[in-house]
C-alpha cells in the first residue's frame, strides 16, 4: 500500500512537471469553455496531486511566475488564461514607480503580476484577511524573490472594526456579505480604503474583490476617490451592484472588462 501511494504521487508529481513545459502559445489555448479543455479535463484530473503544488504561469502577462496552486481547480491559474481582460488591462496601466493596490488579494496571482509591472522603485500592497490563502500569497512572494510586495492580514470595507468573514462558494474565497444557508462566520480585522491611505500612501490603481461587498469597500474610500480619483478595476457581483457603485461614485466612468469586470476611470 505504501508503495501504491508512493507511485501515485511519483505520477503526480510527474504530471506537475510535464504541465510546467508546456510552452505557453499551447497552455492559452486551454480555456474552461473550450471543447478539448472539457475533453481532457476528467483526465487530467484523475492525474492531478490532490494538494497544493507550485506550477509557473504559462501565458499572459504573469507569464514564467510561480504560483502555489490547487491542481484539480485552479488550472486557470497555471494557463495564464485567469480573467485576461483583467489582466491586460493591470498590465497596461501599472508602470515603474507605480503603487497597486490588490483588495481581495487571494493566493496572489495580480499582485505578483503587479509587482513585477512597477519593479522594484513601485509598491503593491495585498490585502487578504483568510490566513489560508495568505499563507499561499506569502509563499509565491518569497518563491519569487519579490521585495516590493506588503501583505495587510486586513478586510477592507465600509468602516474600520472586526467583521465577520462568510464562506462563499469556493472553499477558498469569503464574502463580508452572509449568505442563505452559509455556515457562520469568522471574525477579521477590518479597514476602510481612506484609512488605509493614511499609512500606506496614494494608489495609483486599486484592483477590488470583494465577493459581494465592493460597494462598501468603495463607500470607505470617498475621501481618497473624490480626491484623487485613482482607477479602479472592480469585479461586481450583479448589475444591481454596478447600478448601485454608479450613484456612489458619479466622478467615474464604468467600461465593460467582462460579465463581471468593470474599468472605473475618471471622469473628465
Amino acid at each position: 500500500m505504501p508503495a501504491l501511494k508512493g507511485r501515485r504521487v511519483a505520477l503526480s508529481d510527474g504530471m506537475i512537471a510535464v504541465l510546467n513545459m508546456i510552452p505557453g502559445s499551447l497552455a492559452a489555448r486551454f480555456r474552461n469553455g473550450a471543447l478539448v479543455t472539457r475533453a481532457l479535463r476528467p483526465l487530467v484530473n484523475r492525474l492531478l496531486p490532490g494538494r497544493a503544488a507550485w506550477i509557473v504561469v504559462r501565458s499572459g502577462p504573469a507569464r514564467g511566475l510561480r504560483l502555489l496552486i490547487e491542481p484539480k481547480t485552479e488550472k486557470f491559474y497555471w494557463t495564464g488564461a485567469h480573467e485576461v481582460a483583467v489582466q491586460q488591462t493591470i498590465a497596461d496601466l501599472l508602470k515603474p514607480g507605480m503603487t497597486f493596490w490588490d483588495v481581495g488579494a487571494h493566493i496572489g496571482f495580480f499582485s505578483l503580476l503587479a509587482s513585477r509591472r512597477v519593479g522594484a522603485r513601485g509598491r503593491v500592497h495585498a490585502f487578504e484577511p483568510m490566513a489560508q490563502n495568505r499563507a499561499r500569497l506569502e509563499a509565491a512572494i518569497a518563491a519569487n524573490g519579490l521585495t516590493n510586495v506588503t501583505v495587510h492580514e486586513l478586510a477592507l470595507g465600509r468602516v474600520g472594526g472586526d467583521a465577520l468573514l462568510y464562506p462563499h462558494e469556493s472553499s477558498l474565497m469569503w464574502t463580508l456579505c452572509p449568505e442563505p444557508g452559509r455556515p457562520g462566520g469568522v471574525t477579521v480585522r477590518c479597514r476602510s480604503l481612506d484609512e488605509v491611505a493614511e499609512s500606506a500612501g496614494s494608489p495609483d490603481l486599486i484592483k477590488v474583490d470583494a465577493e459581494g461587498a465592493e460597494v462598501d469597500v468603495l463607500r470607505g474610500g470617498l475621501r481618497l476617490l473624490s480626491r484623487l480619483r485613482p482607477p479602479l478595476v472592480v469585479e461586481f457581483s450583479s448589475d444591481a451592484v454596478v447600478a448601485d457603485a454608479r450613484a456612489l461614485v458619479p466622478f467615474y466612468t464604468f467600461s465593460r472588462l467582462g460579465p463581471h469586470h468593470w474599468l472605473l476611470a475618471a471622469r473628465l
